[in-house]
């Protein structure tokens, strides 16, 4: 028997059910990243026929590549045991099982240096659609928007580019669309359909593809309820900005976060700063961090914390007021946003950790 291309789905959902029952979580998890591909590699017609298998296990490069040979090869060992006693005879015969990385269409967002997110490509690439199925279609007239059409696909072609693709509809101006249009394309419906089928493909690809722009980004939950929320949805608006309104939001929540922590940790009037003598306001957060850090940190030996501690908190709350901000600036206000966070964080488990064992050592001298 060959086995089909309709029960492969099968055949690779029982290998996945049987390796989970079996509690080999770590191959499940590889698996369920997979895409998968059995070919039958040869066929010896002795004894009523065998058919023999490779099992191509394909992963996405950024998977592949966090794999060490040594891994790898004790993955393939795996799959390859769990998949063998799914034949129920010696008609189809698993031969192989190889990993191998997924070669796909990789699109360079470290090229756009922050520029752009795949939220604001997307927008572009959808009102490039609606310029040219309004026009297309009588909804608006060439002449009122055509350079503002130009500028545009000027503006996402170049962008494109740098992602290392074409554009799917190269019409410089709206005037070369309605030549095309003319000659080809009769009726409305079928303008609407040939814009919205061309563009879906690239759009499909942008979406689904991996930007990697937020990996360096990582945050271990502090345990302080209100912070970790709003670094959660930091972290989500951080992946969906599309214009300027969205990076002032940024801005704002990174500024509100560090109040926030500023209120969870600070003392008044101990941590009070002894550069300032007025009263600190209750969002005055950046006085509020420098008299913590100035506390815990005191003396010439503890200088360069000091300082280290000052330029994080500095950069955080500058850039939450900067007015021409770009996307590089809101990552940047987010890690630092972050860094600060470790730092008071570092610093307060500390403090714990010394009250317990001060605890513990007067309650053995009692």
């Amino acid at each position: 028997m060959r086995i089909s291309d309709d029960s492969q789905k099968g055949y690779f959902s029982s290998l996945v059910a049987s390796l989970r029952s079996s509690g080999d979580i770590t191959t499940v998890s590889l698996l369920k990243k997979a895409y998968p591909q059995l070919v039958d590699t040869r066929y010896d017609n002795w004894n009523h026929g065998t058919w023999f298998y490779t099992l191509f296990i394909f992963l996405k490069l950024s998977e592949f590549n966090q794999l060490t040979d040594e891994i790898r090869e004790e993955h393939e060992g795996v799959i390859f045991g769990a998949y063998s006693k799914l034949f129920s005879d010696e008609s189809d015969v698993l031969e192989n099982v190889e990993i191998k990385p997924l070669i796909e269409q990789q699109l360079d967002w470290a090229a756009l240096k922050g520029k752009e997110t795949k939220k604001s490509i997307i927008s572009k690439l959808n009102s490039e659609k609606e310029y040219l199925i309004n026009s297309g279609t009588g909804v608006i007239r060439i002449q009122d928007c055509d350079e503002d059409y130009k500028k545009l696909h000027l503006d996402t072609r170049q962008v494109l580019s740098v992602l290392m693709l074409d554009h799917p509809l190269d019409f410089r101006s709206l005037w070369d669309w309605y030549h095309y249009y003319s000659q080809n394309l009769s009726t409305y419906r079928d303008r609407r359909k040939f814009i919205n089928e061309t563009f879906a493909p690239v759009i499909d690809l942008i979406t689904k593809s991996d930007d990697n722009q937020n990996d360096s980004l990582i945050f271990e939950p502090t345990g302080w309820e209100k912070i970790d929320y709003s670094v959660n949805l930091l972290s989500k608006q951080l992946e969906n900005i599309s214009d300027r309104i969205d990076l002032n939001q940024i801005g704002l929540r990174c500024r509100e976060t560090i109040i926030l922590l500023a209120k969870e940790v600070y003392e008044e009037p101990k941590h009070h700063p002894s550069s300032y003598k007025s009263e600190i306001s209750q969002t005055d957060s950046a006085r509020m961090i420098e008299g913590y850090i100035e506390y815990y940190f005191k003396g010439q030996s503890n200088d360069e914390k000091r300082r280290y501690a000052k330029v994080t908190n500095d950069l955080a709350n500058n850039l939450t007021h900067k007015q021409t901000a770009t996307i590089l600036d809101a990552k940047l206000c987010l890690s630092a946003t972050l860094s600060l966070i470790s730092i008071v964080k570092i610093i307060n488990d500390e403090i714990s950790q010394s009250a317990i064992k001060i605890e513990s050592t007067t309650r053995e001298g009692k």
